[in-house]
């Protein structure tokens, strides 16, 4: 009884050591997956950090190159409005010369 519970318990450590060998492979292709401090091989190079001056001045390019669409797409906008304007008055016109 004693050489069969010897046995059985060299066979049960020699499964646990093939569940843990088993368990690392997996291990092994599970946390590389998943690991997010690895970084992406084709991912953005991480942006480089910049004095404090050159960002100011990034910034304020940055901002007057916006200021400078916001009024092309103002001046765009009060050109269309001036457009519908002249439409509605040529029509409202057409339909009093008509009437």
């Amino acid at each position: 009884m004693e050489k069969k519970r010897g046995e059985v318990q060299r066979a049960e450590l020699g499964q646990r050591e093939i569940a843990k060998e088993e368990q690392a492979k997996g291990d092994a292709i599970y946390w590389v997956i998943y690991n997010l401090d690895i970084k992406n091989p084709r991912g953005k190079q991480d942006f480089e950090h910049l004095p404090p001056e050159q960002l100011a001045d990034d910034i304020l390019r940055k901002e007057r190159r916006i200021a400078e669409i916001m009024t092309e797409i103002k001046e765009q906008l009060r050109m269309q409005n001036v457009e519908l304007r002249k439409e509605e008055t040529s029509a409202a016109e057409e339909v009093f010369l008509h009437s």
